[in-house]
């Protein structure tokens, strides 16, 4: 009995380290995303990684448990063109800004990660960014097709 009791003690303090671990590791990315870069859009100020690289834009947010309220994701591409996103391991909605000569031509908002699926979303015209941010951020802030983003990358 004594040993059965030392094994489910062993068990479940290793468990306890694995997901104290696991979840101080998620925070840490979290936090290496906010960098010192930002987009102010209609007087707004969002915290942004970007993903400017094709394996930084492939990997995204897929992983990640959450975003800060006021952070997001900018991909920026050297061109105009109709990129598709998906959500493949994703465990959060989005909203996602499709820009274009730094206007807001068009908002998905409140897209499903369906639990991790490769669901996607394409844009109705060519863009040269797209800025993810949590699902409803966008009504909450009052982004509408239009808006001016000004772009801060440092």
């Amino acid at each position: 009995m004594k040993k059965i009791i030392l094994v489910a003690s062993v068990v479940i303090i290793g468990s306890c380290l694995a997901i104290f671990f696991l979840i101080r590791y998620d925070n840490k990315r979290a936090s290496q995303m906010i960098g010192n870069s930002s987009v102010v859009i209609d007087g707004e100020t969002i915290l942004v990684e970007r993903a400017a690289t094709p394996a930084a834009q492939a990997r995204g947010l897929s992983g990640r448990t959450a975003m800060c309220q006021d952070c997001g994701m900018l991909f920026t591409f050297d061109s105009n063109g109709v990129y598709p996103f998906w959500m493949k391991e994703m465990n959060f909605d989005l909203d996602m800004l499709w820009i274009t000569d730094g206007k807001i031509v068009q908002i998905d908002k409140d897209v499903p990660h369906t639990g991790g699926t490769a669901v996607t979303r394409t844009p109705n015209v060519p863009v040269d960014d797209v800025l993810e941010l949590n699902a409803g951020a966008s009504d909450r802030l009052g982004f509408r097709i239009g808006d001016t983003v000004a772009f801060d990358f440092k």
